[in-house]
């Protein structure tokens, strides 16, 4: 986790989800703050699901704050407005991506080797 913290708000942000998604009764108790909404996770092999994390965090960002603030085990991952300001700005860069990543799925290839 330390390392993950050492990365800024979105290794912060990592680390939450991860610590919610490791019990069944933490993503209990974390769907209620948020009207039934799961967090996403990060995953190594798909890049836009940063992208999919953060912008799910962004939406529930509330209920986040008052997940950690319930479970202070989160206390070093905490996130200051900062931090939110720097995660929304680095959802708008990801989005870029993604949207450019949708566009082009499902085109064949465009080489031609004749």
């Amino acid at each position: 986790m330390e390392q993950w913290r050492k990365k800024g708000p979105l290794g912060k942000l990592h680390n939450i989800v991860v610590y919610i998604q490791r019990s069944p009764q933490r993503i209990a108790s974390f769907k209620l703050m948020s009207n039934n909404l799961c967090l996403l996770r990060d995953n190594s092999t798909r890049w836009n699901s940063w992208y999919s994390m953060l912008q799910r965090a962004l939406r529930v960002q509330h209920a986040i704050e008052l997940f950690c603030i319930k479970f202070e085990e989160n206390e070093n991952d905490l996130l200051s407005q900062g931090d939110w300001q720097d995660l929304r700005n680095m959802a708008c860069i990801l989005k870029n991506f993604a949207d450019a990543t949708l566009a082009t799925e499902g085109y064949a290839s465009s080489i031609d080797l004749g």
